[in-house]
């Protein structure tokens, strides 16, 4: 498993903790990419 691979599984698993109205802190790179990507 590569690093990308790894940031995307983190990505995933941060999806468990957002619910619907929650607001979140947003940093910046590419993990915060793939957590955007799999919000929309």
């Amino acid at each position: 498993m590569n690093n990308n691979d790894l940031k995307k599984n983190c990505a995933k698993e941060d999806m468990k903790y957002i619910e619907d109205g929650i607001i979140v802190g947003l940093g910046s790179g590419r993990s915060i990419a793939y957590l955007i990507d799999y919000i929309n």
